[in-house]
């Protein structure tokens, strides 16, 4: 049970530093939009 908690942890930090990757360029292709 321990070992699932420990995985469950590790997947929501993946989720969160993929949505901030996402995000991070999601904010660079607008930028690169509004530059043109």
């Amino acid at each position: 049970m321990k070992i699932y908690f420990v995985y469950s942890i590790f997947y929501l930090l993946l989720l969160v530093v993929a949505l901030v990757v996402l995000a991070y360029l999601i904010k660079l292709l607008i930028a690169r939009l509004k530059r043109n």
